[in-house]
């Protein structure tokens, strides 16, 4: 490949020996959301080094907190974002907006730390 975005290559469905390539950042942003979404933060870090699009703070935030809502349950998740208000008290006045734009994906790793340590922590069922 050409390109690190060039992640996706799909048959030509008129010329199997003519493939076509998709970058992965010529996606519709409602699609990538839903690529992005599905993968680990050490692996969203990885997407990230290869094109500005994925540098986006709108798409980090929206990514991270899809993930807090949707992907883990809320009472694992309760509090992830800590960690960026006290980062952020420390320069300015402390908003739920300044804390969303200014989430990275080393936040997501450490909500999916917090994830793996409340699970563990939970009483076994009887």
């Amino acid at each position: 490949m050409s390109d690190k975005t060039d992640l996706i290559a799909l048959s030509n469905t008129n010329d199997a020996t003519n493939p076509t390539t998709y970058n992965l950042s010529q996606f519709y942003d409602e699609i990538l959301f839903q690529i992005l979404t599905c993968l680990k933060s050490t692996d969203l870090a990885s997407v990230q080094q290869t094109c500005r699009r994925f540098h986006d703070r709108e798409l980090i935030r929206d990514v991270i907190h899809y993930t807090a809502e949707f992907v883990y349950p809320p009472e694992l998740t309760r509090g992830y974002d800590d960690a960026v208000k006290t980062r952020s008290n420390s320069n300015r006045k402390c908003t739920d907006e300044n804390v969303m734009t200014e989430l990275t994906y080393a936040d997501l790793r450490n909500m999916e730390l917090l994830v793996v340590a409340r699970g563990l922590s939970r009483p076994e069922p009887s």
